[in-house]
C-alpha cells in the first residue's frame, strides 16, 4: 500500500484489478479523492498541470459523463475513464 498527500488531501492507496481482470481499482481510506489527485496517483497524467488540461479539454469521463471540474470529488463506486482505460474508486 502506498501513501500520497496532495495539498490538504491525504490518503492511503491500494491497487488491485477487479474479479473480471479488466478494471483497476484504487482503494482509498478517506471519504473521497479529488479528480486531479486521482489522475496523478494513478499515473494517468504526469503532473497537476497536465491533469488540469486533460480535464478542461473534456478527455476525462466520470461514470460515463464528461467531467470538466478538476476538483470533482470521487467517492467509492465512481469510475474514471481516460484514453479508453477505466479505473474505479473503492473504500479500503
Amino acid at each position: 500500500m502506498e501513501g500520497f498527500a496532495f495539498g490538504e488531501e491525504a490518503f492511503l492507496v491500494g491497487r488491485r484489478v477487479d474479479a473480471n481482470g479488466g478494471n483497476r481499482l484504487m482503494q482509498i481510506t478517506t471519504p473521497y479523492i479529488k479528480l486531479d489527485s486521482f489522475l496523478k496517483a494513478e499515473n494517468l497524467v504526469s503532473s497537476g498541470g497536465e491533469a488540469k488540461i486533460m480535464i478542461a479539454e473534456g478527455h476525462i469521463r466520470v461514470n460515463g459523463v464528461v467531467e470538466l471540474r478538476r476538483g470533482r470529488k470521487l467517492y467509492s463506486g465512481d469510475r474514471v475513464t481516460f484514453n479508453k482505460e477505466s479505473r474505479s474508486v473503492e473504500s479500503a
